[in-house]
């Protein structure tokens, strides 16, 4: 992030909030810019490698398996969610302008039925089908394909289950701390995020 005297910010928690407009309905809406001028933002490589590789953290033995994970693919998995995460970094680097926390609760549908996206609180640079990704997890979740709404934006196989493992490890160790005070439901939601997140993943490589 900006500053040489700061860490990455974390990927932000996933809010209490939710609409009744069903994310699948936005995806290909979404766009990324090629070659926006924000010389400051962090990379989306930088913050995987900084703050998302719990699973790679938990395999060193230098964080323990969150109790949230214990009933998952996880443990049975962990050296290929380890190196999915490690592999992550160099599919996610480009150019485009990332939301970086693009799910149901920060778009909204204006009267023209333009999709607006809100909540810039963690933009960053790379890949635009990872913030894809992050918002076809709710639509994995209802049961959707999520995969085929995902293939216009022809991501690389390993990287989509790189940021799954990503996104899941992340979410999960959230979900195992304490009372949040940003919501009291965010815990929650980060534990269902991570779940259903690793859910496809289990799913995609058939766990």
């Amino acid at each position: 992030m900006p500053g040489s005297d700061r860490r990455p910010r974390p990927h932000p928690a996933v809010a209490a909030g939710r609409t009744g407009r069903h994310p699948a309905s936005l995806v290909n809406r979404r766009r990324g810019t090629d070659h926006p001028d924000h010389p400051g933002l962090p990379s989306l490589a930088e913050i995987i490698r900084s703050e998302m590789s719990w699973w790679s953290e938990i395999a060193a033995g230098r964080e323990p398996m969150p109790r949230t994970a214990h009933h998952t693919a996880a443990p049975a998995h962990l050296p290929e969610l380890a190196a999915l995460e490690q592999s992550l970094p160099a599919l996610v680097d480009g150019p485009g302008m990332m939301h970086g926390d693009l799910r149901i609760d920060n778009v909204l549908i204006d009267r023209s039925g333009r999709a607006r996206l809100c909540d810039w609180t963690w933009p960053c640079l790379g890949a635009p089908w990872f913030d894809t990704i992050t918002l076809l997890i709710s639509a994995f979740a209802s049961g959707l394909d999520a995969d085929a709404y995902l293939a216009p934006w022809n991501p690389p196989p390993e990287g989509v289950d790189g940021a799954l493992a990503a996104l899941s490890g992340y979410w999960l160790i959230r979900a195992d701390g304490g009372p949040s005070s940003a919501s009291p439901h965010s815990r929650q939601h980060q534990r269902f995020s991570g779940e259903q997140a690793l859910a496809w993943l289990s799913d995609r490589r058939g766990w």
